[in-house]
């Protein structure tokens, strides 16, 4: 993949996409850490989704006060997956970067991400992602033999388990990895071109970023994690949302994630189901019924999918 646009640029501009539906106050705490980088992007498209005008009103004040990087407002219909298609099409940068409005920026953040696709040109590089410092390394070390014994998603390696869930690296020293982070996602814009977003994705769209990182790995691209290009993650969904609602969403999107992308011999298959039961498992062990009777609806929603009797 020595053919990206990005290995044939010394200073590849940069595109910050951040996609949000109604989160003004998120977005109030992350734009100060964005105006605060050593690396300022090129440009900044906010691509929202709010009831309100809440948010297309602070873009139009910051762009009043004068900013140091276009700063473009678009209007959306909710849809993680599709408002980050919307934000790739209209952004022009080499390096397309999409952060999650509820995240927080270490200074050097963007600079770090710019960094590892210069020095990591020529390797066939498709995207990178950063450390999140405010997600553990370890966890508690039963839900963590729960989730290894279960091939559930959890903190580790950065690899992909055989059953489709993935191992989100958090820690460690740089390297690369097959999963990238949601939160913080960096992209050779072309790679991302070819590949996009899967708009099929259901809800708030669990799984997307497993899914465009199977994608472009499966396509010949590298992924790399850069520890030093620091964020936190004050993810509000899990406030937010109704467990039930959020399991339903995990368990559809991880079939369809695992149908779509992985391969069906029987040692795929089998891990796919242990981890099905894994996550009926660890609802029961956490006393969770709501979250148990979402993920029987998720797979009960694939199932509609799969015979065309979708609900």
């Amino acid at each position: 993949m020595d053919g990206v646009m990005i290995s044939k640029k010394n200073k590849p501009t940069v595109s910050v996409v951040i996609c949000t539906k109604d989160r003004f106050a998120e977005l109030l705490r992350f734009f100060p850490s964005l105006d605060s980088q050593s690396l300022l992007p090129d440009e900044v498209l906010v691509v929202d989704a709010s009831a309100g005008d809440e948010t297309r009103d602070l873009v139009s004040a910051k762009n009043a006060s004068g900013v140091q990087y276009e700063l473009c407002h678009i209007k959306a219909a909710p849809g993680m997956t599709r408002q980050r298609n919307i934000g790739l099409d209209r952004s022009r940068g080499d390096i397309v970067l999409f952060f999650d409005d509820d995240v927080v920026l270490e200074p050097d953040c963007l600079l770090y991400l710019h960094r590892a696709f210069i020095e990591q040109s020529g390797q066939g590089l498709g995207g990178v992602t950063g450390r999140i410092v405010n997600v553990p390394e370890k966890r508690n070390a039963a839900e963590h033999l729960f989730k290894k014994a279960f091939f559930l998603s959890e903190i580790g390696s950065g690899r992909m388990k055989p059953s489709g869930f993935p191992e989100h690296r958090v820690g460690g020293e740089p390297g690369f990895v097959e999963v990238v982070s949601g939160c913080c996602m960096a992209f050779d814009r072309e790679a991302l071109l070819r590949h996009r977003f899967d708009e099929t994705l259901a809800g708030y769209c669990y799984m997307e970023d497993v899914d465009i990182s199977r994608r472009l790995t499966a396509g010949g691209y590298r992924l790399y994690y850069e520890p030093r290009a620091r964020l936190s993650h004050f993810s509000t969904t899990h406030q937010r949302a109704d467990a039930r609602k959020l399991a339903r969403m995990l368990a559809r999107n991880h079939a369809y994630f695992f149908r779509k992308n992985s391969r069906k011999d029987p040692a795929h298959v089998l891990a796919f189901a242990w981890s099905v039961a894994g996550l009926f498992a660890f609802n029961i062990w956490r006393r969770n019924p709501r979250a148990l009777q979402g993920i029987a609806e998720g797979l009960w929603d694939f199932a509609g999918e799969l015979t065309g009797k979708a609900p």
